[in-house]
């Protein structure tokens, strides 16, 4: 499978709305509002997500498209894109960097499954920004193949993501903080999931937990998720089960190493009771 023309053109789409989106944010006028679930948007987020689609869909007008802010566009050829074109919409009106955009190609099997073939991730403020995955295409950070970074599975970095409707879930992941692990460093970088995610398959943290008010949204994860498999990584539930569109907690993991003892540990506390099926 030849993706190279269709990574350059993501690519490219992707760094154009960075572009509109960063001017957005230089201005200082975001026209927030918010959608029927509570979530918030501005004028940036459907300026992005359009020209992304646009400039994707001139190029392969066969593709579908489906994303955060505007209509799905069904595929015609077994192929669609899926794009968040600001995730972590808070950090960005805030001014903070945990901001990304997401976008995933999507191959649609004659039974109606996907399979991701190509995500990218542009960390938009980060001095470390665009990670690339891709079928028969290097998976890498800035052009730069990720590092292999190993660590004693009983010391996990932990970096969780918990609704304030869950707060109480904090102190049981905090009970598996101890001197003598399973969690040796934990900390919490709100924002965007695809963030977060893309930093599993860096190595900067072992696990990524996050329970949510809301399910996920394919767009949301989709990328991440690849990006993570593509570096020998898991990403499940809390039962070990892939993620599908209904889940409101994820586990993501550096090494199915970390993951099983992650799992382990997180299992046998009340949050792990409590979101297991």
């Amino acid at each position: 499978m030849n993706l190279y023309k269709e990574l350059t053109f993501a690519r490219e789409a992707i760094l154009r709305a960075e572009t509109e989106i960063r001017q957005v944010r230089k201005s200082g006028n975001f026209d927030v509002r918010f959608k029927p679930d509570g979530s918030p948007y501005t004028k940036a987020d459907p300026l992005a997500e359009r020209l992304i689609r646009d400039y994707l869909l001139t190029e392969f007008p066969g593709d579908g498209f489906e994303g955060e802010e505007l209509p799905k566009i069904q595929s015609t050829n077994g192929r669609i894109w899926r794009c968040d074109p600001i995730d972590g919409t808070w950090s960005f009106i805030n001014f903070e960097d945990t901001v990304a955009t997401a976008l995933s190609l999507h191959q649609i099997n004659p039974d109606g499954s996907e399979k991701v073939v190509l995500a990218l991730i542009n960390n938009l403020f980060s001095a470390e920004k665009l990670y690339i995955a891709g079928e028969g295409i290097k998976t890498t950070l800035d052009g730069n193949q990720l590092p292999d970074i190993s660590r004693d599975p009983s010391k996990l970095i932990v970096n969780y993501n918990i609704s304030p409707n869950h707060s109480s879930d904090i102190s049981e992941i905090m009970k598996l903080w101890t001197p003598k692990g399973p969690i040796v460093k934990a900390v919490s970088i709100l924002g965007s999931a695809a963030y977060s995610l893309s930093h599993i398959a860096k190595g900067s943290h072992d696990i990524y937990v996050t329970s949510l008010a809301n399910p996920f949204k394919v767009w949301d994860v989709a990328a991440g998720i690849y990006l993570i498999q593509k570096t020998g990584g898991v990403v499940t539930n809390l039962d070990g089960d892939p993620i599908t569109q209904d889940e409101t907690v994820i586990v993501a993991a550096k090494s199915p190493e970390h993951h099983a003892q992650f799992l382990e540990h997180i299992t046998k506390t009340e949050f792990g009771k409590r979101y297991q099926r």
